[in-house]
């Protein structure tokens, strides 16, 4: 029995575009500081900004077993990952619980302001 002959097509979807550790340097130093963290961790983990890095929320991030994950949904290939931290990630990552933390004690203060004008923040 004959197999008939089937012409595959060419792929060419080889990556391109890698930043040297030099010029990501550069590009940080010329971001808006909320910008920086997201092309950090993004450089990092090689993650895929708007569909993976911007998709985290805090509850896939463990501090204790030094990880984040992504969820199967969220990334391109439907395959969960999970990315322990390194030194930079970890420091990314705490900084940004930080600035965290202060937007929500900035939004209950001004809760409270709004609330009523005698209220204290605390």
């Amino acid at each position: 029995m004959a197999r008939p002959h089937i012409a595959l097509l060419r792929e060419d979807n080889a990556r391109q575009g890698f930043f040297e550790p030099e010029q990501y340097r550069s590009v940080l130093r010329h971001l808006p500081d909320d910008l920086r963290p997201v092309v950090q961790f993004a450089y990092i983990t090689g993650w895929r900004i708007k569909s993976e890095v911007f998709t985290l929320q805090w509850k896939h991030v463990d501090f204790e077993s030094g990880e984040v994950r992504l969820d199967p949904a969220l990334s391109k290939n439907k395959e969960g990952r999970v990315f322990p931290f390194t030194s930079d990630l970890r420091a990314v990552l705490d900084a940004q619980r930080v600035e965290s933390d202060r937007g929500r004690r900035a939004s209950w203060c001004r809760g409270c302001s709004t609330a009523t004008a005698s209220a204290s923040c605390r």
